[in-house]
């Protein structure tokens, strides 16, 4: 709060480095010597997670996390997803990143700045980020006098102009060697024939899209 409170009337509250967690509803209230109040006011705090959106196909995206600098030596950074699996995505403490700490799927994808504990700079550098890295992150900051967090909600979208014309093509297997205007001129007893087995593969591969995206291709 400020030190010229009582003169100026200012009885703000500053919140250091605030995480979802310290979404709440406040109330401050002033007193009287007696105990009678004299003023009271509430506050609604909402702390919004940070979104990150990025294209598949990407080289990197970055999930940005900044915090004071100069932290101690022992304090340790871990970056999870806490959905839609708990798994750990990079792991830092003892001065140096720990990657027989996490999980497999980012091994070898994952980079946090080398000089991390001057600058306060946690953010994480994940490479080639796919549809099945999308889901709800924390980067968790802890040591013997610290505790911070922030999360994140992480989607990466997938190209689907790109896969549905790799699909059709796969699905119909065209040459076309022929002009527009004798494509157009061709009768009704195309060679173009679709059976109902390929018509399956479509509905099924569209309900995948649209409801199943974090699973595997049904085919």
């Amino acid at each position: 709060m400020n030190e010229d409170l009582l003169r100026t009337g200012d009885l703000s509250l500053t919140l250091k480095h605030p995480t979802d967690g310290d979404s709440n509803i406040y109330i401050c209230s002033v007193s009287s010597r007696e105990g009678s109040i004299l003023m009271k006011k509430q506050v609604d705090l909402r702390v919004k997670v940070c979104q990150v959106e990025v294209e598949e196909g990407a080289e990197s995206v970055l999930l940005p996390f900044t915090t004071t600098p100069e932290l101690p030596g022992d304090v340790v950074v871990v970056w999870w997803c806490v959905k839609p699996n708990i798994i750990f995505a990079h792991v830092y403490k003892n001065g140096c990143d720990q990657p027989e700490e996490q999980d497999q799927f980012y091994r070898t994808r994952t980079k946090m700045n080398e000089d991390l504990l001057k600058t306060g700079d946690l953010s994480l550098t994940l490479r080639r980020p796919m549809e099945k890295d999308s889901g709800d992150y924390i980067c968790d900051v802890f040591s013997r006098n610290i505790r911070r967090e922030k999360r994140f909600h992480f989607e990466v979208k997938g190209d689907i102009i790109r896969w549905w014309k790799e699909y059709f093509v796969d699905l119909f297997s065209l040459v076309v060697t022929l002009s527009l205007v004798e494509a157009e001129t061709r009768d009704s007893e195309s060679d173009l024939f679709v059976t109902q087995g390929k018509v399956i593969v479509v509905v099924r591969k569209t309900l995948w899209w649209q409801g199943f995206r974090g699973g595997s291709d049904p085919t």
